[in-house]
């Protein structure tokens, strides 16, 4: 490559200072190296200029002696030490003067060749982000082919009849295949070039002159460059046009399918729904085919099971009859020990209370020795024996607790450490106007096999085809929040016993997740949601356990997950740029850092703390809802219980979780940061699953740390914990969809065990 005229000055001009560098002084700087060392001159400045002094004056100088026709002429002698004298003091002007001098060259020389580093690496580092841009667009090219390929293969699969109209865009495929080779040659040639210019750039360091050819040569190499970018440029358009083309094909291939998707409707709306935008497109497109794969399997698991499924029914109806009778056993077990423990309460109340009266008795009868020391004895043996019966009667029911806890925890195992209910909302007015006027029933799509103690929930989308779903109970529209948390309350109970528990509900914006959790702002008691009926339940037990020698100490947090972002919903915000961070410890114990925690004395108190939350917390409207949770709210309550007669110690922990609103991007119609709110909320709830799942499959590995929200319930999600799972469903027919989507994940939760528990 040959240097353009501009760089042919560029060099010039970064020469010309070096060439005058290398002559200051009125001396070559080149000549003084090459100057034998013995022989090397010393330039003396005198008032005309600058004097050489050779090696040998200088040494001639110093050994000089004075003649000897002076031995006898002291002035003669002293003129002439004067002029060696002279000519000495001279010559130590000349070299201080040299050395300074030679000392400013050599800054000269260090700034010149700092200088010519610095163009150096500066040439380098351009070069490589040339590259890295040519790399880039690139791997864009190939990411764009790969979508084409994809979607060509996807068009291909559903549409198999018509492959022929897929020729020219299979044709169009392989070409650009071909020039993503022919971009993979060019790309591995500039890479080669550019290996060849860098080892050229370590070898021609050495001279200024070489460095400034390279630096010629590499201009020439990034014009050269510039024009393949240009010609890649032309390529990508030209694959854009061309993917344009199959878009529009595709749309049209839609359009003729349209009539074989007749049976599915909600899948035809979903389609026509992608055409709105890329980003909803591909995110329908993987949940359809998702389902439609999930159906697929279920068709064929059904078909090939179904004989097998017959034979273990009646085995397996057996085994639940059993279950439940063993059930109902240690209820009534539960029952019995209860009522043991309130006798045995009443009757240590009694005894105590005789033995107070013994007591002041065996004092009246110390004040009376005169009436004998027989009755004085026998008094002090029946205070003893009435003590010790006391001392009994309270093992006993310690002794009681300790197994009701016991009976309790397996109550609990056996319905199993994972449960999952439903519950429907009522429709609201508009809701079952509209509902009636377009069906001839509210709320028909949903219906309830076995009544008002249901475990069965089946969808009916207007197809051919109605789904079924169990669970452990499943609550209909007219269940009241009082049922519903009569459910729950034994999990709130091992939460006091000394275990980890998490309720959460889950459903799609608009099911009514806020309502069962919270509850109606400023509502009646009757309803009052599962957070603050559990914070009530809680105190009213603590209290009857003091008479127990329990004492409770309460401490409560509550924050919200905003686009996997911590928020405390108690304190105040944190500084700008840092962060609330996660922490467990080696007890199973979490912390999250710089977040409020409140000792609670009263339900009054923590009453006050959830409407503090409530204010706080992230909302917005969707096309789904008015006010849409956009976050996680979860309401932690540490319990750390002392037995101060046993010294016992308990220290159990309550989670309950208001999940964000669950929906497709299509139907929120969200956009901008409201979509991005979506896409974290639908990825934190998927991870939540996948956690559930490797939990109960007894997977090495449980990837909790996909999201915030399952890192901090991770401690809760395993083990000996209690999880409850709440799916909320609305029983509007626009919502069949969604409703789907929540009942097919909440079947998913239902299926997993914890590795200590098995469902019975």
């Amino acid at each position: 490559m040959k240097p353009s005229s501009s760089d042919k000055e560029n060099s010039e001009a970064v020469e010309s200072p070096r060439k005058r560098s290398r002559t200051v002084l009125g001396v070559s700087v080149d000549q003084l190296s090459s100057k034998p060392a013995a022989a090397a001159a010393v330039v003396v400045p005198t008032e005309e200029g600058f004097t050489d002094w050779s090696g040998e004056e200088i040494e001639t100088l110093l050994k000089a002696k004075p003649p000897g026709t002076l031995r006898q002429d002291i002035k003669g002698q002293r003129d002439w030490y004067k002029d060696q004298h002279l000519q000495l003091k001279n010559y130590a002007k000349s070299a201080v003067g040299m050395e300074a001098k030679l000392a400013s060259e050599r800054e000269v020389m260090k700034a010149l060749q700092a200088e010519q580093k610095e163009i150096r690496e500066r040439e380098i580092r351009e070069t490589k982000q040339y590259q890295e841009v040519l790399e880039k667009n690139l791997e864009e090219v190939k990411g764009t082919i790969l979508e084409n390929e994809k979607q060509l293969s996807e068009a291909r699969a559903q549409h198999a009849d018509v492959a022929r109209d897929f020729e020219e865009a299979t044709n169009a495929i392989r070409a650009s295949h071909e020039q993503v080779q022919r971009l993979t040659t060019e790309k591995e040639k500039a890479e080669a070039e550019t290996a060849a210019a860098q080892e050229q750039v370590a070898s021609l360091s050495e001279t200024n002159r070489k460095i400034q050819e390279y630096s010629n040569s590499l201009q020439q190499y990034n014009s050269q460059l510039q024009k393949d970018l240009s010609a890649s440029t032309e390529a990508v358009n030209k694959l854009q046009t061309e993917k344009t083309a199959q878009q529009e094909e595709l749309g049209t291939l839609k359009g003729e399918n349209t009539v074989l998707q007749v049976q599915l409707d909600s899948t035809k709306n979903s389609l026509v729904e992608t055409e709105r935008g890329r980003s909803a497109a591909v995110e329908e497109a993987n949940i359809l085919r998702t389902e439609k794969s999930t159906l697929a399997t279920e068709r064929n698991m059904l078909t090939d099971e179904c004989k097998v499924v017959k034979e273990k029914l009646e085995t397996y109806e057996r085994e639940h009859d059993t279950m439940v009778s063993n059930l109902n056993t240690s209820n009534e077990r539960v029952a019995v020990l209860q009522e043991s423990y309130n006798a045995q309460l009443q009757g240590a109340e009694t005894m105590r209370n005789d033995l107070t009266v013994a007591t002041k008795r065996a004092e009246n009868a110390e004040s009376l020795c005169s009436q004998g020391s027989a009755d004085t004895f026998a008094m002090h043996n029946r205070i003893k024996e009435l003590e010790d019966a006391v001392s009994r009667s309270e093992l006993q029911l310690m002794q009681g607790e300790e197994i009701r806890r016991k009976m309790h925890n397996t109550i609990m195992e056996l319905k199993g450490n994972i449960r999952v209910f439903a519950r429907v909302r009522p429709l609201t007015e508009p809701e079952a106007s509209q509902e009636s006027a377009a069906a001839g029933s509210a709320g028909s799509i949903l219906s309830f096999p076995g009544g008002l103690e249901a475990s069965t929930i089946q969808v009916d989308t207007g197809a051919k085809d109605t789904f079924s779903f169990s669970f452990d109970r499943v609550f209909g529209p007219m269940s009241s929040q009082g049922a519903v948390f009569e459910e729950i309350s034994q999990l709130v109970q091992s939460a006091l016993d000394g275990k980890k528990v998490c309720v959460f509900a889950y459903g799609q914006t608009g099911s009514g997740k806020t309502h069962t959790m919270m509850g109606t702002s400023n509502a009646e008691t009757d309803l009052a949601g599962m957070v603050p009926r559990s914070i009530q339940q809680i105190f009213n037990a603590a209290a009857e356990l003091t008479r127990q020698g329990w004492e409770y100490n309460m401490r409560a947090s509550m924050l919200e997950i905003y686009n996997e972002e911590i928020r405390d919903l108690l304190g105040n915000k944190l500084p700008q740029g840092k962060h609330h961070n996660i922490q467990h410890d080696t007890k199973g114990n979490t912390t999250v850092t710089d977040l409020t925690v409140v000792d609670v004395a009263d339900y009054e108190q923590a009453q006050q703390l959830l409407s503090k939350a409530a204010h706080q917390r992230s909302v917005a409207k969707t096309s789904m809802n008015e006010r849409s949770s956009r976050s996680h709210c979860v309401f932690i309550l540490r319990l750390e219980g002392v037995n101060h007669v046993t010294g016992q110690t308990l220290q159990g922990r309550l989670n309950l979780i208001d999940l964000a609103g669950s929906e497709r991007l299509s139907k929120s119609g969200a956009t901008g940061d409201a979509m991005k709110e979506t896409q974290a909320i639908n990825k934190s709830l998927s991870s939540l699953g996948d956690v559930i799942s490797s939990v109960s499959s007894g997977a090495t590995h449980v990837p909790f740390r996909n999201s915030k929200l399952t890192y901090l319930l991770q401690p809760c999600l395993q083990g000996d914990s209690k999880t409850l799972m709440f799916v909320n469903i609305a029983p509007v027919k626009d919502s069949a969809s969604e409703s789907l989507c929540s009942l097919r994940f909440a079947a998913k939760v239902n299926s997993c065990e914890t590795a200590t528990s098995r469902k019975k």
